[in-house]
C-alpha cells in the first residue's frame, strides 16, 4: 500500500509539473528578426530594424544579447515565470557570462517585465531597471505610443549595457546619454525620509559608542558614590557573578562535567538568468 501511495504522488507531481510548463508554452524564437520578435504587431518596420541592427552590433561586440518580444497574452500564465522560461528557452546572452536582457509585453494583460541576466545585474539594476520603466515605458504606454516607449527603453538597456563592457555602439540615436543620464537619476528622498535616515544614523552610532564606553561610565559611577551620590545597595556590575555563583558547576565544564560545545549569432547560446530587473504595467 505504501509503494502505491508513492506512485500516486509521484504521478500528481508529474501531472502538475506538466500542466505547469503546459501554462508556459513559450513560442519558437523568431530567428528572422530575433532581437525585436512583435507577436502582438504593435511596432512598426522602423523599430523593429533599429532594434534589430543594434541588438546585433551589441552581441557582435561584448557577447551580450538585449532581446524585445511583444505578445499577445500571457494565456494565464504569471509575468514573471513566463519572462524567466522565456529567458532560457530562447537561451539569451552568453552562456558562461549569463548577460542576456529581455523586455517582454503583454498585450491583453498591460504586463512588461525587464529580466535581467545575472552577469548584468551590476550595470542593470533594480533601481535603474525601475527608472526606465517609470520615466519612460509606462508613460508611453498610457498613450499607446508603443514604439516611444520600447525604442527609448531598448537605447537605454543597449546604452547601459555597452558602457558596462567600454565599447560604443554606432546605431544609437542623438541624445542617448541624456537618457541614460535622466535614468540613472534616482528621484530626491522626500524631507521626512531624511529626517528618519538621519535618526536611524544617530541611533546606529549611538548606541555602539554608550556600549564602547560602558567601562568609562562604571568607574565615573564609582567615584560618584564616593562623595554619597549614591546611598543605596552598593553597586553591582552585571558581568560580576554573585557571591557563590563562581563557586557552581565548578567541577566540570558545563552541564554534567562536559563540554557544552555543539557541532558546528542572432540564435541565443546562453539562458539562466537570475540577476533581477523590473515588472510594471499600464
Amino acid at each position: 500500500m505504501k509503494k502505491l501511495g508513492l506512485f500516486f504522488v509521484v504521478l500528481a507531481g508529474l501531472a502538475w509539473a506538466g500542466l505547469c510548463l503546459a501554462a508556459n508554452q513559450i513560442p519558437a524564437p523568431d530567428h528572422a528578426s530575433f532581437y525585436a520578435q512583435d507577436r502582438a504587431h504593435i511596432l512598426s518596420q522602423a523599430t523593429k530594424d533599429y532594434v534589430n541592427e543594434t541588438g546585433r552590433e551589441l552581441r557582435s561586440k561584448t557577447k551580450a544579447q538585449v532581446v524585445v518580444v511583444t505578445v499577445p497574452s500571457l494565456k494565464g500564465s504569471v509575468l514573471e515565470e513566463y519572462a524567466t522560461d522565456m529567458f532560457r528557452t530562447y537561451g539569451l546572452g552568453d552562456a558562461r557570462l549569463n548577460n542576456g536582457v529581455l523586455l517582454l509585453v503583454a498585450l491583453q494583460e498591460h504586463q512588461f517585465r525587464i529580466e535581467v541576466g545575472y552577469g548584468l545585474e551590476g550595470a542593470l539594476t533594480d533601481g535603474f531597471c525601475g527608472r526606465v520603466r517609470d520615466k519612460f515605458l509606462t508613460p508611453a504606454f498610457k498613450q499607446q505610443d508603443y514604439n516611444k516607449g520600447i525604442r527609448e527603453a531598448y537605447t537605454l538597456l543597449a546604452a547601459r549595457v555597452a558602457a558596462e563592457y567600454k565599447v560604443s555602439l554606432s546605431n544609437l540615436p542623438p541624445g542617448t546619454e541624456k537618457l541614460v543620464e535622466t535614468a540613472s537619476r534616482a528621484p530626491a528622498a522626500p524631507w521626512w525620509d531624511v529626517i528618519l535616515g538621519k535618526l536611524v544614523l544617530v541611533v546606529v552610532i549611538a548606541v555602539p559608542v554608550w556600549m564602547l564606553f560602558r567601562p568609562v561610565r562604571v568607574a565615573l559611577y564609582k567615584f560618584l558614590q564616593l562623595f554619597g551620590y549614591h546611598k543605596g545597595e552598593p553597586y553591582q556590575d552585571p558581568r560580576t557573578p554573585k557571591d557563590g555563583a563562581a563557586d557552581q558547576g565548578g567541577n566540570g565544564d558545563g552541564a554534567n562535567g562536559r563540554d557544552s560545545d555543539g557541532p558546528g549569432g542572432d540564435s541565443g547560446g546562453g539562458g539562466s538568468s537570475g540577476g533581477g530587473g523590473a515588472s510594471g504595467g499600464w
